[in-house]
Formats: C-alpha cells, structure tokens, sequence
C-alpha cells in the first residue's frame, strides 16, 4: 500500500493480488493510525488504485486495503500508509531545473513566458518539484506542458516527456514522436490520430490548447493515469530529443495541477 498527497486529496495505490478467484480490494482509511479504520471504497478488479477527494490539508490519512474473492473471504490488511493534503498552490512549478547537452535551461522554469529552452539529439532538460511533493493522478488533466508560442497556437515538435517518483523508474507519459500510441489522455489526442498524425512542426490552433498567461493558450494538458502508477508523486519532469527528429523541441513550462 503506497499514497501521494495532493490539494485536498491522495492517490492510493497498491500491488495486484494474483488469487485467480479475486474480486476487488476494499479500502479502509482512518485519521489515527491506531484506528479504527473504516470501509472507505470497494474497487473492483483489476484496478489497483484509489483517489480519496474532498479531504481536508493538513490532516494526516491512514490507509490500509484488502482483497476479496467472489465468495466471502477477505484477505488480511496491508500495511499502513499515510499521507497529508496540502495546498499545491506555491508547488505548482518546478523549484529547480537541469540540463544535460543544454547551454541554458532556465527558459524551461517558472511560469509560461513566451521563451523556451530548445533540445536537441541528445540532450535532456530535467524538471525537479522537490522532494515530498510532485503530480499526482488526480480526476482529469494532472499537468501542463507549455510550449513556445506560435501564431495562433503552437508548432509542436518531437518531444518526449517522461515521469519519475525517485529519478530512478521512469515512466513516458508523452510521446510526440511520429510513431501512433504515445499520445494518450490529453487535450490533443486528436491531432495525434488525424490523416497527418504526429508529424513535426504540428500546428495546433490556440481553441485546442490549455490556457496560459500568454496572449496566445500553449498548453498540452496530461493525464498520468495512463502511463503511471497510482499512489505515487511525481517530483521529476524529463524531456528529451526522439530520434528523428529535424527542428528542436521547445520547453516553456510545465505547470503541475495535481
């Protein structure tokens, strides 16, 4: 059993059970870690997650689940975890940024500005939150990547965004890159799909894209939940350069809404 805390709630996450007769897991919280703990959610199989919403910051939650089988039987708990709900609000940008092939990567921090760091081959630009917050899979869009504006909207080049809890596991969650299947759970997926599919320098008008501070919207709103695991938060944000690519991926900003 693992939670990450965000605004007023935590994502929940825990190991598949592999009885062959399983049914669903129950979830049980508590605000004291001794107890008593009561029925919080049934999930069914094979979802191996849970968002607790409507929670209240500062106060600390303690979680524990069970499986059960399509008879009567229910497992013994899990471990405890815990987490805190916290406001997001002075977390909502990355508190430092790194490159690796890149001269100057500040253009990619803070708030959307109209100026990107660029990358190319092998370069990677690395987004840090810090420790003991990150994204996490929230109910829609968990994050935003802004990219360098264009008239009318943007021009989006290859670009790979990858997730990590630890620096360690790693997990692509965008993909733009040519190649169908990379591009899932945004506010995009359609040009991804369309007649041209992901093709470099996409021109995606602003009415397509998430809002920004600019006069002109660039942003590519994501949800995680597709390519992460629950229960975990995300503190570090990567980009680097996919093979085949012919102009430079542009890195604005990516703004955290989880």
């Amino acid at each position: 059993m693992r939670a990450a805390a965000g605004n007023r709630e935590i994502s929940l996450g825990w190991n598949a059970n592999a009885e062959p007769d399983l049914a669903g897991y129950r979830v049980y919280s508590s605000t004291n870690m001794a107890g008593p703990f009561a029925l919080q959610a049934t999930v069914l199989r094979p979802n191996v997650g849970y968002l607790n919403t409507g929670l209240t910051n500062g106060t600390t939650y303690y979680y524990r689940v069970t499986a059960f089988d399509n008879g009567s039987y229910e497992s013994a708990p899990s471990n405890i975890a815990d987490a805190t709900p916290y406001d997001i609000t002075g977390y909502t940008y990355p508190i430092t940024v790194t490159c690796s092939g890149v001269p100057d990567c500040s253009n990619a921090s803070g708030p959307p500005d109209g100026n990107a760091a660029n990358i190319n081959g092998s370069d990677v630009i690395t987004l840090d939150f810090g420790a003991g917050r990150g994204i996490i899979d929230g109910a829609g869009w968990d994050l935003v990547f802004y990219e360098w504006p264009y008239v009318g909207g943007i021009q989006l080049d290859y670009i790979y965004l990858d997730l990590s809890a630890d620096g360690v596991t790693w997990y692509r969650t965008f993909a733009w890159d040519g190649v169908l299947g990379g591009v899932s759970g945004t506010n995009i997926d359609s040009y991804a799909t369309d007649a041209n599919g992901e093709e470099e320098n996409e021109f995606i008008p602003s009415s397509a894209l998430y809002p920004s501070t600019l006069p002109t919207n660039t942003g590519i709103a994501i949800d995680i939940g597709p390519w992460t695991l629950p229960g975990y938060a995300y503190r570090y944000v990567r980009f680097s350069y996919p093979p085949g690519g012919t102009d430079a991926g542009q890195i604005d900003s990516v703004r955290r809404l989880h």
